[in-house]
């Protein structure tokens, strides 16, 4: 696995640190592009933020069914409609120790630094079939993690927040999106048009997205779809169970394919 620690996410021209955050410009065009469901996830993972780029295609490029993790560049990334997930991550410190990996057979993606003596993993998971995003965060001592959730895209229109946990763009001609943030132990503040999560020890963030209006009100069901496929007749749904059957799902789907 070692051979897969170097440039397989690529950086940010710059990134955001300290407890508040500006945007900045990305290079997407050295993003890590995975390919699922119709769609391109475009990955930038840095010590000080995680940024995501979804796009869905109207041609047949990308259309397998089986997920695929690229390794050449991404190209063009802005000649389409897409929407943008970024995590700010809000430390006092910066992160060190920063290293990026990938499990090329399951398309797993996964990231670890140090925040002061903590050490923190981060994974990116997509849905081959449908292509939800799953984002996990996990940190080796209790309330290391604090963090920022921000949703946009080409569209002009503004994320709303809605159950204080849930971040909804929608767009009539563009890409609808809805981001669920699911923090284990701690809870969630809204902050304008983001949501933040302060002393938690493991999170959950899940992003669909789709075009159309009709397709967008289906998004609002991924969670609910979820607790009751992977952790049935629970309400609410244990979050850490759903994260462990996704990743043993998608395990297993790749010792069963051909």
């Amino acid at each position: 696995m070692t051979r897969h620690l170097l440039p397989l996410f690529a950086l940010a021209i710059s990134a955001v640190t300290g407890a508040e955050s500006t945007p900045r410009r990305l290079d997407w065009s050295t993003a890590q592009p995975v390919h699922a469901a119709h769609r391109t996830l475009l990955v930038l993972d840095t010590p000080a933020q995680t940024a995501l780029r979804g796009r869905i295609h109207k041609s047949k490029q990308a259309t397998e069914s089986t997920l695929q993790v690229a390794g050449e560049p991404a190209t063009s990334p802005a000649a389409e409609n897409f929407v943008d997930l970024t995590l700010d991550w809000l430390n006092h410190e910066p992160p060190t120790d920063f290293q990026r990996a990938i499990d090329p057979a399951t398309g797993i993606l996964r990231s670890t630094c140090r925040l002061d003596s903590a050490t923190v993993t981060r994974t990116v998971l997509v849905d081959p079939d449908d292509g939800t995003v799953f984002i996990h965060l996990l940190a080796n001592l209790p309330g290391a993690l604090s963090f920022r959730v921000s949703l946009g895209g080409s569209d002009e229109g503004e994320p709303r927040i809605e159950d204080r946990r849930e971040l909804i763009l929608t767009s009539a001609d563009g890409i609808s999106a809805h981001v669920r943030v699911v923090p284990f132990e701690s809870d969630v503040t809204p902050d304008g048009n983001s949501i933040l999560v302060r002393g938690e020890g493991e999170a959950l963030v899940v992003l669909s997205y789709a075009t159309g209006l009709e397709a967008a009100k289906s998004l609002a069901a991924t969670w609910k779809m979820l607790g009751e496929r992977h952790d049935p007749g629970n309400i609410p749904a244990d979050p850490s169970r759903i994260w462990h059957e996704v990743v043993k799902q998608r395990r297993k789907s790749v010792e069963n394919s051909p």
